[in-house]
């Protein structure tokens, strides 16, 4: 297991060899559900989607650039594309899940809460959340509840940017974030309930 250290001076810092228990849980002998709960709200368990091999300290580097936001961050490698990440704070840690997805050096990292019933490999990260544009419905379906069914085709709906007061939206499209799986294919084409041509679901 590689534990990098903190993101401060984060280019004059290489891998060091830490046990994971000793750096996440401390005296692992008689630990209080409120530390363990406080802790969890501060880590995430992530995942480097890629088919071939990355340099992870180089990884590592561009992470702390991406989230500069985030002061001593630290990041341990639990195996080849697996890694938790330990945040100062729940809202460093709830900043960097708002922006996802995250594209790091070409790479899509998959980012998930550690909860406590779940080791560190029962954490499912087989998907990832994508942003959709829904094209193409009929003014007087262009609506929140029918956004949320087309974006379902795809995933887990996660938000839909519907600004509009009224219960319509004026406007070329409308956009969804949703969980997917990421071998999925995002571009599919969904009839209308009033048989238009189609309406196009593409991911962004």
């Amino acid at each position: 297991m590689v534990k990098m250290g903190s993101s401060e001076g984060v280019e004059d810092k290489g891998p060091s060899s830490e046990p994971l228990g000793e750096e996440l849980f401390g005296d692992s002998r008689s630990p209080l559900e409120g530390d363990v709960s406080a802790l969890m709200e501060m880590t995430l368990v992530g995942r480097i989607i890629s088919d071939k091999p990355f340099n992870k300290v180089g990884l590592w580097v561009a992470i702390c650039r991406s989230w500069h936001f985030v002061p001593n961050l630290v990041m341990e490698e639990v195996e080849g594309d697996r890694f938790i990440f330990s945040f100062p704070s729940a809202d460093c840690r709830q900043r960097v899940l708002d922006l996802a997805p995250w594209n790091i050096k070409g790479f899509s990292l998959v980012l998930k809460p550690w909860c406590q019933g779940e080791t560190v490999h029962e954490v499912d990260l087989s998907k990832i959340p994508i942003g959709v544009q829904v094209h193409g419905l009929p003014l007087r379906q262009n609506t929140r509840q029918r956004v949320e069914w087309a974006a379902r085709k795809i995933g887990e709906v996660m938000e839909v940017d519907f600004r509009s007061q009224r219960s319509v939206w004026v406007a070329q499209y409308t956009r969804a974030k949703v969980f997917a799986g990421y071998y999925s294919t995002f571009v599919l084409w969904v009839l209308s309930s009033s048989c238009q041509p189609g309406c196009c679901l593409d991911s962004i």
